[in-house]
């Protein structure tokens, strides 16, 4: 989906330790934002290089190509939950700033 929105919040990068499939340790990297287009606020995910070289503040107005998934997991007691997770693909030029907060 692409959805021109208005930056609420920015998170700082965040590392997080994790094995893969393969039983290597790796690293992830993610920033999340707090975006909203009036209606609705959303907190979406930037990965890997992108999460450190994407250049947004709050107020900005961007163009964002997200995948939005549902994810199936297992707690430690086998119980079975479920979460909308969106990742920000690519973030369009600046259209505008958002002065108004």
């Amino acid at each position: 989906m692409e959805k021109t929105m208005t930056v609420v919040k920015v998170m700082p990068v965040v590392e997080r330790q994790y094995t893969d499939k393969q039983g290597q340790q790796r690293i992830m990297t993610s920033r999340g934002l707090m975006l909203t287009n009036g209606i609705d606020t959303l907190y979406a995910e930037i990965l890997g290089d992108n999460a450190r070289s994407a250049s947004v503040a709050e107020g900005d107005v961007r163009r964002f190509a997200m995948t939005a998934a549902c994810r199936r997991w297992e707690d430690k007691n086998h119980d079975e939950h479920y979460s909308n997770d969106i990742i920000i693909n690519r973030i369009g030029n600046d259209t505008k700033r958002n002065t108004q907060q």
